[in-house]
């Protein structure tokens, strides 16, 4: 009576997990087809509406260095690119230092631009406006 018991449990459980299977299987199935259906029924955005790449990320000026042959800090590199691109939020002016500078000997990821940036609030050179970065009026450079 047990191996009956437990041959009849086996059965049980190999067609629950067939089931489950079939049941996945459908709902992939139909949520394939629901993105399929959308995607072509989608309508191609106008490239009027997308800006230049120039109005999106523009080139810092070049940073003169502390010291002949040394490279300019991330601090300045900030400034820079925030006196460059007047009006930019953090995430931008970090991809601005990375992007503009990648030889640099500092290693300008985000975290330490959002250092610079605080910095650079502190000493009074810049300032935040419905969170984009300026530079401040009058501030010493």
């Amino acid at each position: 009576m047990y191996t009956h018991f437990m041959s009849a449990r086996n059965d049980i459980l190999r067609n629950l997990e067939r089931l489950e299977q079939e049941a996945y299987k459908k709902g992939w199935d139909a949520a394939i087809a629901h993105v399929l259906s959308a995607a072509q029924k989608s309508v191609q955005p106008s490239l009027d509406l997308i800006p230049p790449a120039a109005s999106v990320l523009p080139a810092p000026p070049a940073v003169p260095s502390r010291v002949a042959g040394q490279e300019p800090s991330v601090i300045e590199l900030t400034l820079s690119a925030i006196k460059a691109g007047n009006g930019l939020p953090g995430h931008v002016v970090a991809k601005l230092v990375q992007s503009a500078f990648p030889t640099s000997r500092h290693k300008a990821i985000e975290r330490t631009v959002r250092t610079a940036l605080a910095r650079l609030k502190e000493r009074g050179n810049i300032e935040i406006r419905d969170k984009k970065w300026f530079p401040k009026e009058g501030a010493a450079t």
